[in-house]
């Protein structure tokens, strides 16, 4: 049995000899065909144009929840004057009417010459400390030019919730004007002329011992020595023709001495 089993293979394989030496020649038909195209043919070249792009995915994210607070200028509708040259320091007041402020907050300063500061020139910015509710913080900035000034404050993220844009109010308008005062001229203090023509204050002459007042002689006590009498002091004699001058107290000193003599005579 197994004879005729070998025997049938071989039959089959003969039949199917013819077949695989024609499927062995194509395949090296075909290799030789390629090998020739690439050999004989232009080199290609293929380009691989790829651009990497560099980030980060976060798998989610949380707004900051509004602390509930709420600023407020004070003075938001007076007009604050500030007269001094610059530069000067400037101030505002800001309130927190809500809850406790979790966090910090901006402030912005605009300038302008003249009129509304909102549509002038940002000259400065800083950070609001948290202010506790019911309290008043101070923001503060030096100018350095005169002019008009307003303070950009910012609520906190998600204020009255509203979490796509921030709340923004304005301060008053601080103008600062700078008014120099001319210095006063110092008036000259001319001395007072003296008037020769003037009259001058008459000196009172003290009467010596043994004069009288009102015309009433004086006596003299018991037992005091009399007064001592001066010898009259002879003066120059005047010029012949012209009457010789008396002076009042060349006067006052003849009648003491008169008096005395009088007094004299008496005892």
């Amino acid at each position: 049995m197994r004879q005729a089993q070998d025997g049938r293979i071989k039959k089959f394989g003969r039949k199917n000899q013819p077949v695989k030496i024609a499927a062995r020649l194509l395949g090296i038909g075909y290799g030789l065909f390629f090998t020739l195209v690439l050999l004989s043919g232009n080199t290609l070249a293929f380009f691989h144009d790829a651009s990497e792009v560099s980030g980060s995915i976060t798998a989610g994210t949380w707004q900051e929840e509004w602390d509930k607070s709420s600023l407020k200028f004070i003075n938001g509708s007076h007009e604050q004057t500030v007269n001094s040259c610059p530069p000067a320091e400037i101030a505002v007041e800001v309130n927190n009417g809500g809850s406790d402020m979790k966090g910090q907050t901006e402030y912005e300063v605009y300038f302008a010459p003249s009129g509304n500061p909102k549509k002038g020139t940002k000259v400065g910015e800083g950070k609001i400390e948290p202010i506790l509710s019911g309290k008043t913080a101070l923001l503060k900035f030096q100018a350095t030019k005169a002019g008009n000034y307003k303070f950009k404050a910012y609520q906190r993220p998600g204020h009255a919730n509203k979490y796509e844009s921030r709340g923004e109010l304005w301060s008053e308008t601080v103008t600062v004007k700078c008014q120099k005062i001319a210095p006063l001229k110092e008036e000259k203090q001319q001395p007072e002329a003296e008037n020769p023509t003037s009259p001058q204050p008459a000196q009172e002459t003290k009467p010596e011992q043994g004069a009288t007042r009102d015309g009433e002689q004086q006596q003299p006590e018991k037992g005091s020595e009399p007064p001592s009498v001066e010898q009259p002091v002879k003066e120059a004699q005047p010029p012949a023709g012209q009457e010789p001058e008396t002076t009042k107290s060349q006067q006052i000193t003849w009648s003491t001495k008169e008096e005395a003599r009088a007094a004299e005579k008496g005892r």
